[in-house]
Order: C-alpha cells, then structure tokens, then sequence
C-alpha cells in the first residue's frame, strides 16, 4: 500500500491544542619525526596556524546526548511550555500527562521560550500572545493577543457558526463549537479543509460541507490509450477501491493505495485523459478533496458531507475520460460519533465519448474515529474504515523533525503525544520499517501506560522507520487504527577523498594536503562534520577531542605535514548533535617511501599455550591480521619502516598486551606477547 504526502499533516493534528513556540580538545601538531614514531595522544585538530576551517575547536553547546526521556515536572498544567534537552522548547500535553515537542532554540532557551537571535519575521506563541521577530533578528515582540488561545503561530477562532452559504480553506483552528445550520453550505474551494475543535462539530439536517474536486494524486491516476487510427477511453483514478476501465478495457483504470489501518486521508486521483490524436480526447476528471473533521468532544453529522471525484470529460469525436476516484475524509471525535445522514467520497462518471466512453473513478476514504462510542445509520459512499482513535498528535524531543535524517549514535527515539481519548488504559507502540503495522501483542507491540515512551536505539535502523501507536480502550479492546510517527536514521559517514594525495596506498612528495567530503544525505540533514587527524587506524572522533567543520565549508587544507603516514578521521554532526557510530578514514602516505619490513611473532596464553584467533594491529587498525592455530602472526614485508605500537587482544577482547617496536628497511622485527 502507497501512502501520500498527507502523511506529514496528519502526524501533526492536534485534538486539544496547548502553545508551541516558535568540541574540542586542544588542538596538538602532530608533524613527527620521519621515522613516524607514534605519539600516544592523537590529534585534536592540529597546528592552528596550519587548520584551514577557518573555526576553533567546538563543544557543541547544547546538543544534549544524553538520555532524553523527561518525566520530571509531570503531570504538568496544560498548555504550558518549558525548556527541554538540547535546547527544545516543550508543551505540556492537554491531559497533562506528557511534555510535546515545539522547537529547537538556536541559541538558548529560558522559561519554556527561545533566546539570543532570531530569523527576521518568524512568528511564535507566547502564552496567549502571537510574537513576531523583529527586522534586526534581535527581539521578539507581540504581534497579535488571543482571546482564546495561541497555537502554531496564530490565534484560535472563538468558534464557527455557519448560517449561510460560506467558504473555508485550510486549516482552521477552533476554540468552541462548530455549527453548519441547516440550509447553509460550508465548501472548500481549493478541495483542503481541516476543522479542528476544543468542542463539537455539528452538521445539521439539510446543510453540507463540500470539498471541490481539485485531487492530482499519481498514485493511482487512470491512464489513456492511443493507437494510431483508434480513438480509445481512458480509466478511472483509483484510491479506495479501483478505478474502472475505459469501454473495451483499453484506458486501464487506477489500482488502490493508501491504508486501511491508519489515520491518514489524502486527495484522490485523476483519471486518464481520452485517445485521440496526441491525446485530446476527453480530459480526466480530477480526485476527490480532503476533508478533515477533528473534535475534542462530539461530532454529529446529519446533513451531507462530500467529497467527490471529478466526472471525466467527454469528447465529441474521441474517446471519452476517465472519472475522478473520490477524495479522503477523517471524522475523528474524542468522544461519541454519530451520523445520521450521508458522507460521500464517491468516483466521478467516466465521460462520454465519440468512441469509447470513460472509465468511472474509484471509490476514495472515508475513515470514522472515535473513543468507541458511535451510532452511524446513515449513508456512506466511500472505502469505510472505523475503530479506536489513536493520538493524533506525536512529537519527539529526540528527533523532531520527520523530513530530517539523524545519526544513529543518539540516545533513543523519545516521543510523547496528546491522551487519545478520556478512560484509555494505556496504549500499544511498536518501531519498525514497515509503513503499515498496528501494534499487538502477537506482532511485538509494547505497552505504554501513559502518553511517553522512548524506543532504544538498537530499534533504528538505516533508512526511514516508523513509530506506531494504537490506544487500549476501558475494556481492554486494542485499536486497530494507527497513528505513525515518522523517523529517518542514517549510519554512514562522510565518504573523504583527496585531490593532492587520492591513492590511499601511494606515497606523495607533498607536504600539503588537500582533504574533501560529501554527506551521505542532503546537506540540510548536518551541522557539519568532527574530524581528527592522526597517526591510528581506526580512530573515531568526539566532541571533546576533535575539531568541527561547518557543512558550508567540505574541504580542508593540512599544511606541512610529517613525512609518514596519516589517516583523516570523519563522522557527520546532525542537526541533534548526534554523530554516527562509524567514522570515515582516509590514509594519505606523506614524503618518499621509506621502504617496507616484515613483522611477525606469536601470542600465548599465561601456561605458554598458542592463544588462537588473537586480533594484531599495528597503530590501532592501520594495519591488522589474526593469530593461526599455532597462535603465529605475520606482516609479510607489509608495514612501512619506523617506529609502532602492536597490540594483540584475544578473541573475546577480555586480554590486551601493546608493546612498541621498530620495523627497518627489508628486515624482520619479531615482537611475541603472552596474554595474561
């Protein structure tokens, strides 16, 4: 099953609404001495006067890596706000069972509110206050009181009362009661509405709400057909259900897609244009809109509530388009649900045509959510899915922002979100890569008492992953409704090269050395990169002994280095702080070469007896191999003359012996360890 972009909105609904606001170590001269004698201590960075970032070290203020899940000041009084990990701004939850994720400050936050710069024109709340950034991006200062309550930037509407024929796009955010009065239209031209309420929302006998037909979806468009000589008809969009062939199965009609356990409704599809010369027979009709309804307490529809698909074309001499499948409509009421008259998101009628005749559109989504509490007698025209409502409002302090990649050396995926409904018991998460997967026992699904939980780590993966969550109800029923929370988690350093130096196994005479990198992802994902400069294999930098890169700047010179060998070490910093639990290394063979010896000997245990499988390494990693069954090793003519550290480990890692030794031009070193 595809799902649309209307995945993004529906993970940020809100049922009650609260206000959402707007390293270094020392940097050491690693330049040895041309028999690269090791030096223990590797380099945070280098000889200042040679770093050519352009920056000093950096301790990441801020960017808390440390456990994030916050159950301290709860429960918390609704709708206030509070400074979290890493500079976050949170919201206390409308049951005040949980802190919700609003914002990263960018350089400080006190009292639940960001400090220090701001970008000119952004806008925040602040208490019942809608604040704007000044000109300067020095202040921030009231732009407009609420008499109600401030959320996402703006100020709620008292309520809405609909008594004559009107017009909403959009979002739009209510304090009070929603009333379409009998007689009276509410329509959405542009085929995009949301109400979302505090109270109720009533569609009384004899009034409506229509959304035009203005979907475009590619999941599931009906396509056309032409042959030369041959005027054929084109096929239905499809959604909920399948769109319908053009007349003797030439246009094919749209398959399905989207879901029937989640909370997500999206516009429909169009349906295929008719055959005809270059296409102009009768033009598809377009998908059904989207309509959303969410109340914190009842929604009562007796009236009608549409939206339909666009009829196709129709075309005098060619063959005729294909209809509109139905578009997508959520009611979803913490409390009771009751319809008595119609919801419709039908497919519109294929179009006539000189030769063929259009397909019709396929049915769209009608998806009908609440505590358990329901009575629908009356008329739905659409795929139909009901059940348990689940939160529809996840955030997480931890990695905030669906669109962005983290690195998976964080602490764990920490989410919260708003109570489900009033008598819960609890709820059922699980993480995983599947786009669609209620939780249950059977399938692995976690219980969580209260509206927070972290995931560990280890249950991310590379790629996109995905937070699932259904509600268990006063009598043990588990929903089979899902809301998902989206997560994106990358493992892969930054792939460095080097135009002065590219061949990792050749000697280069130049002293200067120019080192480059790409991110993994798009370079919005990324602060910038820690990197360290060293003599060792396998080192992976940190905070408190690497140097930052901004991600504008992707290269770097190292003037006059040490004749020897170095190795450029590089993990990506994301927009949390987090790194990556791999580091990129790149070996750059500084000066002549020095020529090559051999290094061997033999690993035995505290008796004497040949310690098998023994890990050697030479530089921690620059060069590595194992132990034989006789607990022999052996560097054949393989490491560069000078100066090194070798270290075996036993097998399990629990035994560790490092010795220093030279290596001469052509000779053999033999250095034997007894692990004790």
């Amino acid at each position: 099953m595809k799902k649309s972009s209307a995945i993004t909105y529906a993970m940020g609904l809100v049922l009650l609404v609260g206000c959402s606001s707007g390293g270094g170590g020392g940097n050491q001269n690693m330049n040895g001495p041309v028999d690269m004698t090791v030096v223990d201590d590797p380099d945070g960075g280098g000889d200042p006067t040679k770093d050519m970032t352009g920056m000093p070290p950096e301790d990441m203020a801020g960017m808390t890596t440390g456990d994030m899940t916050v159950t301290v000041g709860l429960p918390c009084t609704p709708g206030t706000y509070r400074c979290g990990a890493g500079l976050a701004v949170e919201i206390c939850n409308a049951t005040g069972t949980a802190w919700l994720y609003s914002a990263t400050c960018t350089v400080g936050c006190t009292a639940g509110l960001c400090t220090g710069a701001c970008t000119p024109s952004a806008k925040r709340c602040n208490g019942k206050n809608v604040e704007t950034c000044n000109g300067t991006g020095s202040a921030w200062t009231v732009s407009e009181t609420c008499g109600t309550f401030c959320d996402e930037a703006r100020c709620a509407l008292p309520s809405l009362d609909v008594g004559a024929n009107k017009t909403l796009d959009g979002d739009q955010l209510i304090d009070g009661d929603i009333i379409i009065r009998s007689g009276a239209t509410l329509s959405s031209p542009t085929g995009n509405l949301t109400l979302r309420t505090r109270g109720s929302i009533t569609v009384e006998m004899g009034a409506s709400i229509v959304v035009n037909p203005t979907g475009n979806s590619p999941d599931g468009a009906g396509s056309g057909y032409y042959s030369s000589g041959s005027y054929y008809a084109a096929g239905g969009g499809g959604y909920g259900s399948y769109g319908t062939s053009g007349q003797y199965g030439y246009g094919s009609g749209g398959s399905t897609w989207g879901s029937t356990t989640d909370v997500l409704v999206a516009p429909g599809s169009p349906g295929g244009t008719g055959g005809g010369y270059s296409m102009v027979g009768g033009r598809g009709g377009k998908g059904g809109g989207v309509l959303r309804l969410i109340a914190a307490k009842t929604i009562t529809i007796d009236g009608q509530v549409t939206a339909n698909g666009e009829a196709g074309g129709s075309s005098g001499s060619y063959g005729g388009g294909g209809g509109g499948s139905g578009g997508g409509i959520l009611i979803a009421a913490q409390k009771k649900v009751t319809v008595t008259g119609s919801i419709s998101a039908a497919g519109g009628a294929g179009g006539a045509g000189g030769s063929y005749a259009g397909g019709a559109g396929g049915q769209g989504r009608i998806k009908i959510l609440n505590s358990g509490d329901k009575t629908v007698t009356g008329t739905i025209n659409g795929a139909k899915t009901e059940g348990l409502i689940p939160p529809l409002s996840i955030s997480s302090s931890s990695h905030p922002d669906q669109t962005l990649y983290y690195n998976d050396d964080s602490p764990g995926l920490s989410l919260a979100w708003d109570q489900a409904f009033m008598g819960r018991q609890g709820y059922y998460w699980g993480v995983n890569t599947a786009q669609s997967r209620p939780p249950t026992p059977a399938n692995g699904g976690k219980v969580a008492a209260t509206e927070m939980t972290t995931a560990a780590v280890s249950e991310l993966t590379e790629g996109t992953n995905y937070f699932h969550i259904v509600p268990i109800d006063a009598m043990s029923n588990i929903g089979t409704i899902e809301n998902i929370f989206k997560v994106n988690i990358n493992t892969v350093p930054p792939t460095v090269s080097s135009t002065s130096h590219p061949s990792q196994g050749t000697w280069y005479p130049g002293v200067d050395v120019f080192f480059a990198w790409t991110f993994p992802q798009d370079d919005k994902n990324f602060k910038g990169i820690y990197y360290v400069l060293d003599r060792y294999g396998e080192t992976q930098p940190a905070a408190s002994m690497a140097t930052m890169v901004p991600s504008t700047q992707k290269q770097l010179l190292r003037a006059g280095l040490a004749n020897g060998i170095w190795v450029m070490h590089v993990v990506p910093i994301d927009q949390r702080g987090y790194l990556t639990k791999t580091a990129q290394h790149f070996r750059v063979h500084v000066g002549s070469d020095p020529g090559k010896g051999a290094l061997l000997g033999q690993v035995v245990d505290g008796m004497g007896k040949p310690v098998v499988g023994a890990r050697l390494t030479v530089n921690r990693g620059l060069y590595k191999t194992t132990t034989n069954s006789s607990g022999a090793y052996n560097f054949l003519t393989t490491i560069p003359v000078g100066m090194w550290e070798v270290r075996a480990v036993s097998s399990d890692g629990s035994l560790t012996e490092t010795k220093m030794d030279s290596v001469t031009k052509d000779g053999t070193t033999t250095v034997n360890f007894t692990l004790k």
